[in-house]
């Protein structure tokens, strides 16, 4: 009678055992998805930003550019009045 409900017992542990690493592995997987989400949110937001970024340092220059068009063209007209 003792082996056998030594025997039941080590089934029961055994099994209690055996759904403790599936939940555990359930569990595992889940982590590494929402780490793999979570590291696809923030590359996402960084090529984001590297794009705001782009934008921006274009629009610098573009701003530049113009600058420099509009002194060139001040200078023309400028030098045209002092030669009238």
């Amino acid at each position: 009678m003792k082996s056998a409900q030594s025997g039941e017992l080590k089934l029961n542990e055994y099994s209690t055992r055996k759904k403790a690493e599936e939940a555990y592995d359930r569990a595992v997987e889940r982590r590494k998805k929402q780490m793999m989400l979570l590291a696809n949110h923030w590359r996402r937001r960084v090529s984001s930003a590297e794009l705001e970024w782009e934008a921006y340092q274009k629009a610098c220059k573009e701003r530049t550019n113009a600058a420099v068009e509009h002194i060139i063209v001040k200078e023309a007209i400028r030098r045209c009045n002092l030669q009238l």
